[in-house]
């Protein structure tokens, strides 16, 4: 499984909604500055 997948996986809708409004950008996975977020938030999560 993708790194991209995984954390897609873990992440729930609302969360990505919020990290989207927090970026100031639609959500979008094809979003450079969205998708670092939803990484950091990712790998938040394992630690």
């Amino acid at each position: 499984m993708r790194e991209e997948e995984k954390y897609n996986m873990i992440l729930s809708i609302n969360e990505a909604l919020k990290i989207g409004e927090e970026c100031g950008e639609s959500v979008h996975f094809d979003n450079e500055k969205f998708k670092a977020k939803m990484r950091d938030k990712f790998f938040n999560k394992l630690n």
